[in-house]
């Protein structure tokens, strides 16, 4: 026991953030100790934030900067309270496809999963499927999926990083005035520029204005999409352009996106 936990600590890097300790994979000990983490906690040390305090790194915890394979990077942390998880759109507790969520975000990426799915059976719709027509293809099996609660984690073990370009929100309402993104604004592009030099071989979805700055940092494999939290859905374009990033991931990297026979 003594030297598993040993081990354990030789493979993390430690620092403090908000009174708290987060251990995180040691290969990112360069980069946390060249962030001002301190720039960041003064502006939201007094704000009830989500996720929780301990989440806050979790995409950090397991995989190092030489791991990953794909990185997705969408926006804030979803708002409300016990939801978000610390890995980008994941829902927290939410085990099936087949009962009701609210989040437009994770909808819209099950969507375009299964557009991506139907277009390897010569079915390239130029819109996003209802999430009813979904769930009924799953519940017959028709659109092996992972559930939510497996597919997550599925995913971060094909070494595909699920960062939010903030890692925390003023917990309320999805209003603009809440959001830290201004605080973070810094470590995200760092954080991009120092995967971008060592790391060539990512594929990159980036949604969202606010990514859009990054573009002069990476261009290969990159794709810029605007945000699916939008409920109308998402255009022929970006649609497009999402079939070609499920593509290359798989061509690249050999990702299993559905793990549906597992």
């Amino acid at each position: 026991m003594f030297v598993a936990r040993l081990e354990d600590n030789i493979n993390k890097y430690e620092f403090g953030f908000l009174g708290a300790k987060f251990r995180v994979h040691k290969d990112w000990k360069h980069f946390f100790e060249n962030i001002c983490l301190e720039c960041i906690e003064k502006n939201i040390r007094r704000d009830k934030i989500t996720p929780s305090k301990e989440n806050i790194f979790k995409v950090f915890e397991k995989l190092g900067p030489k791991d990953i394979k794909v990185v997705i990077i969408g926006q804030d942390p979803y708002p409300q309270p016990n939801i978000a998880t610390g890995r980008a759109f994941e829902v927290k507790e939410l085990n099936s496809w087949l009962i009701p969520f609210r989040q437009a975000t994770l909808r819209n990426i099950l969507k375009m999963l299964y557009n991506w799915h139907d277009s390897k059976k010569n079915k390239k719709a130029s819109r996003l499927e209802k999430i009813e027509i979904i769930k009924n293809a799953i519940e017959k099996k028709d659109y092996n999926i992972l559930p939510p609660d497996k597919v997550f984690d599925y995913w971060e073990k094909q070494k595909i990083f699920l960062l939010n370009f903030a890692l925390t929100y003023r917990m309320g309402n999805c209003d603009s005035g809440d959001s830290h993104l201004m605080y973070w604004k810094d470590f995200n592009y760092k954080l991009v520029r120092c995967l971008s030099k060592i790391n060539k071989n990512i594929v990159w979805l980036l949604f969202g204005k606010v990514n859009e700055e990054n573009n002069w940092i990476i261009k290969q494999n990159a794709f810029y999409i605007a945000h699916p939290s939008d409920r109308r859905g998402i255009n022929p374009k970006d649609l497009e352009k999402i079939r070609q990033f499920f593509d290359i991931s798989v061509k690249k990297h050999k990702i299993d996106w559905l793990g549906g026979n597992l």
